[in-house]
Parts: structure tokens; sequence; C-alpha cells
């Protein structure tokens, strides 16, 4: 097809009426979703979304505002081109580049054109930014097993795309799609089951990408360190993410995390901090080769028990000098 500049205007007209500027097909297969610009695993776009940050987007949104009620033009124009690349930074639209030209192709026929574009997009931005909180604030008072999670991330696909306070009436939100039903011939000669839904709203999409999510028993949570959204596998409980951690070339947030978590232990638990101590001391002997490997492991063995007898028995029950003398037995 020619650049749809090429078109003459009643071709193009034709065009993007037939396709708005954001719609967009998906084919969602057992473990990953497939759409035209590339394929994502669940809940990657849906993670990636409540992690963008859209503060650059929000003010030039609101420079476009103001100078469109003050026909000003000129400043429209500049904000305009601020929110087009922030738009284009965003989780599935950065793949989605080629469509700027169709942006393009509305303003040539009306400056202003793009403006309700943009529109539904902060306000789409909104109320993800909202969601988040919700988010954050359910997992954080959540029971810890199971079950408890179970309940809560049903509660929270029922608080998806709402904006009402806790003691309102919570309106559920439904994703309007076109699906279709096929059956796919894989490499392999076998035959799979997926469907191919259009989607219209990005809220539609994020709606189902975590509703699939949490139907293959991986839930989003917010890495204690980074803040952005990972995904927690039914049965594990990670507090920190897998990225790359802020400040870091090459330890993760869940390294990092790690350290600092034990570092805590250390200081708020005697238990731990006698053992630490021990083990350093005992470890600094096998390194000089006064000490045997053998020799060495068999303490560790003895060591990791008398801790993790101690830390069953509780701080208040044992008796402190008796633990460390023991530790520091061969």
């Amino acid at each position: 097809m020619n650049d749809i500049l090429d078109l003459s205007p009643s071709e193009r007209d034709e065009l993007l009426n037939e396709r708005p500027i954001f719609e967009f097909t998906a084919v969602l297969t057992d473990d990953r979703i497939e759409t035209e610009c590339g394929n994502y695993r669940y809940g990657e776009l849906f993670g990636g979304f409540l992690t963008f940050d859209s503060y650059e987007y929000a003010q030039a949104y609101f420079e476009m505002s103001d100078a469109y009620y003050e026909d000003r033009q000129e400043d429209y124009q500049a904000a305009e081109q601020r929110a087009e690349e922030q738009l284009f930074r965003m989780p599935l639209y950065r793949d989605m580049t080629e469509r700027r030209t169709a942006l393009s192709a509305h303003r040539r026929r009306d400056p202003y054109a793009n403006r309700k574009i943009h529109e539904t997009m902060y306000v789409q931005q909104m109320i993800l930014l909202n969601y988040r909180g919700i988010l954050i604030e359910s997992v954080i008072d959540a029971d810890d097993d199971n079950a408890g999670k179970e309940k809560m991330y049903g509660q929270l696909l029922s608080r998806f795309g709402d904006d009402a306070p806790d003691d309102h009436f919570h309106e559920p939100f439904m994703a309007s799609t076109k699906t279709e039903y096929r059956i796919r011939q894989c490499d392999d000669g076998t035959f799979r089951h997926c469907r191919r839904l259009q989607f219209r709203s990005l809220l539609d999409f994020l709606y189902i990408d975590l509703y699939e999510s949490i139907v293959r028993k991986s839930y989003p949570k917010p890495c204690k360190l980074c803040h952005s959204i990972f995904w927690e596998e039914m049965g594990s409980a990670y507090e920190y993410c897998s990225n790359v951690a802020p400040g870091e070339t090459v330890k993760t947030c869940r390294e990092v995390g790690a350290k600092k978590g034990f570092k805590t232990k250390l200081k708020n638990n005697p238990i731990w901090m006698l053992y630490d101590r021990a083990y350093k001391r005992f470890y600094a002997r096998r390194i000089k080769r006064t000490m045997t490997e053998s020799a060495f492991a068999q303490w560790l063995y003895d060591a990791q028990e008398l801790r993790d007898e101690a830390l069953k028995t509780g701080i208040g029950n044992i008796d402190i000098e008796e633990y460390r003398r023991k530790l520091n037995e061969v």
C-alpha cells in the first residue's frame, strides 16, 4: 500500500474512518499475546503501563488544552509534538510507530484533529494511575496465603477502571471487543485453540491482559525497590522484581533487596547476628587453610541446625550465651 499521505483526501478519510488510529487486533494463545506489531507475555503490557511515568505526557496534554481554548495554534502544535513523542514511548504504542503517519494525515486536514485522541489517552492514563494506587494498597493489606491472594485479585478485577471511593458502589468494568475463535496448526503439526480479539480501547485490552494473567496463576505486584510492577507466580513470595536495580548495572532488585533484607535481619535479630559473625570467622579459617573443607562443612551444617532451632524457639526463650558458645564449637 502507498504511504497514507500519497492518497487523495477522500481516500485518506475513508481509510482512517475504516480503522481508528488505535484500533488493533490480538491473538491470545496459551502462553502469549500476538499482535500485528509484536508478541508479549501475559501481563507484560499491563505491568508496563502501570509502571510507565505519564507525567511528561500529562504536562504536554495540559499545554495542548490551554493552547486550544486560547486559540494559540503554534503553541498547540509544539505541545502536541511533545505529547506525540511521549505517546509512542508507551508500552505497545512504541511498537506502533508507523501509525504516526496517520496522525500526520489527521493534522493536515485539521490542525486540531488529534486533540480527542490525546484527550482519550490522558483519561486512560489517569485511570491507570488511580488503579496502580488501588493495586498497591490491596497488595499491602492482603493475606499472604494463596487463598487470600485469589480473593484479593478477584476484587481487583472488579475495581479495574473504577475511580469511585471505597465506600461507593463500583460499576464492574466490561471490556468491549469483537472475538473470533480459531484453531491453528503449529509447526510440529499439532492444532491449538486460540482467540483473535479486536480492540478499540487501551483499557479493554489491559483488562483482558490482567484477567488472562490471573487465570494463569500469575499476579501483579509492585517491587519494593524500583516500584515497577512484576508478576508473582502462585506459591512464591517475592518482594522484589528481577529488573536491574536503580543505580546498578548488573545486580537485580531481587539481589539487592535480598541483601537489604539480610542486613535487616542481622541488625534486628541477635540469633542471625551471632550466626553471621561465627560464619565469617570459620569461613576465614577455611580460606587460610587452618580448617579443612570437611570440618567447615560439618560446622556449617551444625550451625545452621542450631540457628534454625533457635529461630523456631524464639529469642525470648533461649539462653543467648549458650547459643553463642555452641556456635563457636568445632
